[in-house]
């Protein structure tokens, strides 16, 4: 499977420091799930920490969130420079 520069990807192939933008979610309970975190399609996030192993650290409404890599594949996501995100101006933000 070959990625364009903005198509739709999974969670767990963007890097630390990319602002991205939620697509789609699969499945009624995973979507039900994170929506109850904050994590719903056309959500803005900022990916913390996306190492090759271990949970994806996520900003997301000014909380950090750890997602499991085998959720975070099934997050599907991408690059937008029109997602402005919220806790950017937000000084009690941990950005």
């Amino acid at each position: 499977m070959e990625f364009g520069a903005n198509s739709p990807k999974p969670l767990t192939t963007f890097r630390s420091g990319d602002e991205i933008e939620i697509v789609r979610i699969p499945g009624c309970g995973m979507r039900k799930r994170l929506a109850d975190l904050g994590i719903t399609a056309g959500a803005c996030i900022k990916v913390l920490r996306s190492d090759f192993s271990g949970p994806v650290l996520i900003l997301v409404k000014c909380v950090r969130l750890a997602i499991g890599r085998g959720i975070a594949s099934k997050i599907i996501c991408r690059e937008t420079s029109e997602c402005q995100l919220q806790q950017q101006k937000d000084e009690n933000c941990p950005a």
